[in-house]
């Protein structure tokens, strides 16, 4: 069993700060990818509006499935049910969650799978610092790329021609962040658990199966407790749109879950051999 030094001594902030600069540095790719990615989708939002309207109109329409195309009529009808849809209640989410997966998969497991772990930890540096660290800078990359989206969108919306409140609209971004550390610390627990980053992939892609699925299996027993506790509507700051309000009891719940699971990574490290 390995003897942690939980306390950041003058003797480790330097190999802290080394290892953080390492980690970052490997993390240029990730920060390109993310903040493209998101930056992209969010900027041909609000082009894309008028692109829809003019290229289905009422008549295309009426050529869609029953609920697909009332759904994109009320959204066509409101264009601030449309950005929101769309941005907060489609794609950061999705990206969020599969970029976590990606990025988290292999953060002590892509260690342990390329046999660098003995050397990492050989280090004058605590289990619980290096896991934290790793932890940190992955988390870091993620929030960068959902702001940066974030802007975009508010970017596309104005050069487009169209308006949405620019606090209202802001007010749904802390409930992404929250839900996204939460499944990085998730993602972290499953990656030290593992041998390989396939692995932790694998239980994370059970686990999100789980969140999607435990709302639908609660809705004919409470439609509000299945609305409550259906993770990724909330993540998607359902409740913000209709209320403009940030989701504060969402994000401090978030807040200590991640702190409970990075918790339990750390025990489940420090017996670990590696």
């Amino acid at each position: 069993m390995h003897s942690d030094r939980i306390t950041a001594s003058p003797g480790t902030r330097r190999p802290c700060r080394a290892l953080a600069r390492k980690e970052w540095r490997e993390s240029r790719w990730k920060v390109v990818l993310g903040t493209l990615l998101c930056g992209v989708t969010g900027a041909i939002l609000g082009p894309t509006y008028d692109w829809l309207g003019g290229l289905l109109g009422p008549a295309g329409m009426q050529t869609l499935p029953g609920s697909l195309g009332e759904a994109l009529q009320a959204q066509l009808a409101s264009y601030s049910l449309y950005i929101w849809s769309n941005w907060y209640g489609k794609n950061l989410f999705q990206y969020m969650l599969v970029l976590t997966i990606i990025f988290g998969a292999g953060l002590l497991a892509g260690e342990v799978s390329r046999r660098t772990s003995g050397f990492l930890f050989s280090k004058p540096v605590s289990r619980l610092h290096i896991m934290l660290v790793k932890y940190v800078v992955v988390l870091a990359v993620l929030w960068a790329g959902a702001a940066a989206g974030t802007a975009a969108a508010l970017a596309g919306t104005f050069a487009a021609g169209h308006e949405v409140p620019v606090g209202w609209f802001l007010a749904g971004l802390p409930a992404t962040l929250a839900g996204t550390a939460f499944l990085l610390a998730l993602t972290t627990f499953a990656s030290v658990q593992a041998s390989e980053p396939l692995r932790a992939g694998g239980f994370m892609a059970v686990v999100a199966a789980f969140l999607f699925l435990l709302p639908v299996v609660l809705r004919p027993i409470s439609t509000d407790l299945a609305q409550q506790l259906h993770f990724f509507w909330r993540m998607a700051a359902g409740h913000t749109f209709a209320h403009g309000a940030v989701e504060w009891d969402f994000v401090f719940a978030c807040i200590a879950l991640s702190a409970l699971v990075l918790l339990a990574a750390h025990r489940r490290l420090q017996t670990r051999e590696l």
